[in-house]
């Protein structure tokens, strides 16, 4: 996710930089669905994971277009 967004941050322009937020939002949401279906099948190895799902899920304001 974090190379999502320093590779639009290099392109130096809004709009490339706003993609590749969205690519990085995406990337999160595909995360956040693998650590549910280890949680449901019970392989979850971290203590607390349903904690940090729940902080996954609340999504950020949207990005103000410059």
């Amino acid at each position: 996710m974090s190379d999502n967004i320093a590779e639009g941050f290099e392109y130096n322009n809004n709009p490339d930089f706003i993609r590749f937020l969205n690519y990085a939002k995406g990337s999160s949401g595909e995360f956040r669905n693998k650590l549910t279906i280890l949680n449901q099948a019970g392989k979850s190895m971290m203590k607390g994971l349903k904690i940090y799902i729940l902080k996954a899920s609340t999504s950020p304001p949207k990005p103000k277009v410059l």
